[in-house]
């Protein structure tokens, strides 16, 4: 019987953990990148089995940020934007996102929409994936190569 206390005690103190560290990881790499994006679907690559995350590219319409490129100081983060694109690390595969839709986020809301054809049709919210072998594959895919 202590054994079973023992173990229901450490798992609660790992779910705390881990809800504590994603916290973090979101406030890090969303609220504290304040960005405010709509863009044109360019290109939707629904990734490899990391629970629906994938590579959604952007021609971007409007953005408060030109430029970020998170690599070498975050671990884990949810775009690159240069010369006008950007990539996002977003559901992909179950988000019904196509090449063509309008695409908005506010990292500092935590959430996006989809318009197609002047309507928005979906509102989501987003969150940062932490497998790394999710981000070995955007290093794999991406188009801005380091």
């Amino acid at each position: 019987m202590p054994i079973i206390i023992v173990g229901i005690v450490l798992l609660i103190w790992e779910i705390h953990f881990d809800f504590h560290r994603r916290s973090e990881i979101n406030k890090i790499a969303l609220v504290d990148l304040d960005l405010e994006l709509t863009g044109i679907v360019e290109n939707v690559d629904n990734g490899d089995n990391f629970h629906g995350y994938g590579i959604i590219r952007l021609k971007i319409i409007n953005s408060n940020i030109q430029a970020y490129d998170p690599r070498g100081k975050l671990q884990y983060y949810f775009c690159i934007i240069k010369d006008g694109i950007a990539e996002v690390y977003d559901h992909a595969s179950s988000s019904n996102t196509f090449i063509g839709d309008t695409l908005v986020y506010n990292t500092r809301e935590k959430i996006s929409a989809i318009i197609k054809n002047g309507r928005k049709i979906k509102n989501g919210s987003i969150g940062v994936n932490t497998e790394d072998a999710y981000y070995r594959y955007i290093t794999l895919k991406t188009i801005f190569k380091e």
